[in-house]
Formats: structure tokens, sequence, C-alpha cells
């Protein structure tokens, strides 16, 4: 890790800076993250929306399929949590580099079935981007985690709400704009009586409300695991060295170039 390459001003910062830092990175980068979502969320999502539509019954089964949307998150949040990690250190790494690197990777199988955690962001940059296994690994997420659980816990809890709130914002305009429209609803309810198009439509929407959210909470989550990295490895220190050494060559080469000419 060559911390003289970073391309974001990585330093200690708390928790709450940490997730408002990766936010502004998340909107900087926020296209070549979203199309990496997008590439790697749309089998899933094709398989989620299929089975939406064949075991719907009066849109009261969706949300089997959202769930299996929502589980399956990992796969695709992988990807985007490698796009990070490489971008911040070299401004040159583009998306078609992402594929490649994911395979020298572990694989995510341990997050789909740890689902219910809080720290799955920092848990997966734990496993994946160090190579920590088992005990190692717990005992690494312990320690920069420290003191930072509340935040953590709050912004995935913000995230879901966000999520969820969107989505019954979709549901309530739905809803007054087309079936309170007499004409639509009655046309709605001739083409799609078992309600199988419409189960497929709200999961359709939760995907694409998951794809914008989903750059801004890999991201956040990310620079809250290197924000607390550079605390306890001293970065700061580490950059500062680097940047006095930088002044100190240019210093010695300066006059070494002014005898030659």
């Amino acid at each position: 890790m060559n911390l003289d390459k970073l391309t974001v001003n990585i330093k200690p910062l708390s928790a709450y800076q940490a997730i408002d830092l990766g936010i502004a990175i998340a909107r900087a980068w926020y296209v070549p993250l979203w199309k990496i979502w997008c590439k790697h969320a749309v089998f899933v999502l094709i398989l989620a929306l299929a089975l939406a539509f064949f075991i719907a019954d009066q849109e009261e089964t969706w949300w089997v399929a959202a769930v299996l949307f929502w589980w399956l998150k990992p796969i695709y949040e992988k990807p985007m949590l490698i796009y990070l990690s490489r971008k911040l250190f070299d401004e040159h790494y583009n998306r078609s580099q992402v594929a490649m690197d994911a395979k020298k990777m572990p694989s995510v199988f341990y997050f789909l079935i740890w689902r219910f955690g809080f720290l799955r962001i920092i848990a997966m940059s734990v496993r994946l981007l160090e190579g920590q296994t088992a005990k190692n690994a717990t005992t690494r997420i312990n320690v920069l985690t420290r003191k930072q659980n509340s935040a953590i816990s709050l912004y995935v809890l913000l995230f879901f709400v966000g999520e969820m709130v969107t989505l019954f914002a979709c549901w309530q305009l739905f809803h007054e704009w087309f079936l309170d429209n007499t004409l639509f609803s009655d046309w709605l309810f001739s083409v799609d009586a078992d309600g199988r198009w419409l189960s497929a439509f709200w999961v359709l929407c939760y995907g694409m409300i998951s794809s914008i959210l989903a750059p801004f909470y890999v991201a956040s989550g990310f620079s809250v695991y290197l924000c607390k990295r550079s605390l306890l490895e001293g970065w700061d220190i580490e950059l500062m060295f680097y940047k006095l050494r930088h002044r100190y060559l240019a210093l010695k080469d300066g006059p070494n170039r002014g005898m030659h000419q």
C-alpha cells in the first residue's frame, strides 16, 4: 500500500466525519460505482423479478423476491468495494479491472450467511482486502469498530430506513396518480388480475432504489474503515514524512540543476 499515491485525503476522523467523507467520495465517483453495481446486480434482479412474477398472489408475496434481492447484496457490493480500494491508490484504475481483481479475492459466501450484522462493509473490507480469516478477522473487526459501533449502526439503519421510506413514497405516489384513476385501475386489473406484473414492478422499484443508494452505503462504510486504519497505523504521520522527503529531494535537486546550467 503506497500511501503517497492516495487520491483522497484520508486521515484520522470520527465515524460521523468518515461517513461524510464517504458520501463525498461516492458523489465524486458515483457513475462508475453505479455502473459496477448494475453490472453485477442485474442477473439477481432479473431472477427476483421472475420470482415475483411467478409466485405472485395479489401483491402479497412480492416481498419474498425483494428479500432475496436484499439478501444477496454482498455479491454486488464486493466489486464496488474493490473499485474503491484500488481507485483510492491509483487514479488510473478503471472498471474493467474489477472483475480480474475480484477473482483473486475470497468468496462473499460467508456474508450471505451473516446478513443481520451492522458491520458488514467493515467486515468485508477486513476479510476481502486484508485477507484476514476466522478468529483474526473477528479480532481485527473489533479493533476497527471500537468506540464506533453506535455511529456505524446508525448509518446502516438510516440507509435501510431510507430504502423503505423511498419505496413507501413510490407506493403512495403510484396509488395516488394511477390506482385512484378509475380508468387506469380498471385497465390494470383487467390485464393483471392476479397481480403478477404489479408484484414484479415493486421488486423493480426496490432494485432501482437500492442502486441509487448503494454507492453511498459502500463508500461510507469503506471510509469509516480507512479512517480508523489511518488512526491505528499512523498514516497521517507517515504521509507527513513522505511530504518532508519529497520537499527535501526537491530542495536538494534545485541547487544541483542550477550548477549544471
